[in-house]
């Protein structure tokens, strides 16, 4: 009897596990999404043009997010601009090159 307890345990205790991974991943898309959202309509805000979309570059700690967002000009590929989202969203400010250099690749 005993050890069918334990094993219960055990499969609780795991179950636990997968539990709270799982949240933790859901509730960092989420924040993702959010971040990237709410950059897309500071775009516009800023610059009266039209996105193509918008990528997850890096979160930063639980600080901020950063989020590059593409739009066309007049050329190709796509301009860029990038923009840091505070965890909670109410302070949104656009970022340099220099400053996400290191998380952005190359263009190929």
């Amino acid at each position: 009897m005993e050890k069918r307890g334990s094993i219960f345990l055990f499969v609780r205790v795991w179950l636990d596990g997968l539990r709270t991974k799982r949240n933790s991943r859901l509730e960092t898309q989420q924040r993702k999404e959010k971040a990237m959202h709410q950059a897309l309509i500071r775009f516009q805000e800023l610059y009266k043009r039209r996105a193509i979309d918008g990528f997850v570059l890096g979160v930063n700690s639980d600080e901020e997010t950063i989020v590059r967002v593409m739009y066309m000009q007049d050329r190709i590929p796509p301009s860029r601009a990038w923009f840091a989202v505070s965890r909670d969203g109410s302070e949104i400010r656009e970022l340099s090159f220099d400053v996400v250099a290191e998380l952005e690749a190359p263009w190929r």
